[in-house]
């Protein structure tokens, strides 16, 4: 789970952003903080660039495939 220091530095949302789940090697909407929705593994994501394939972490199948949400976006 991603941490935080100071709460100052985020704030909360309810865009609907943070509910869809991408692909592995599918490019996000949005630049920040990916969680794997299967085993918890998080990787920062860059629009521009492709979330980790399906080969980037190991978990039980028995946890479901790979899919990237939305934990944390990046604004500037």
């Amino acid at each position: 789970m991603a941490l935080y220091k100071r709460i100052e530095d985020l704030r909360a949302s309810n865009d609907p952003a943070f509910d869809r789940e991408y692909q592995p090697n599918a490019k996000p909407g949005y630049a920040g903080i990916y969680r794997c929705t299967a085993c918890g593994t998080e990787v920062v994501g860059l629009r521009a660039l492709t979330l980790p394939s399906e080969n980037h972490h190991a978990h039980d199948k028995g946890l479901g495939p790979i899919a990237w949400r939305l934990a944390v976006a990046a604004q500037g």
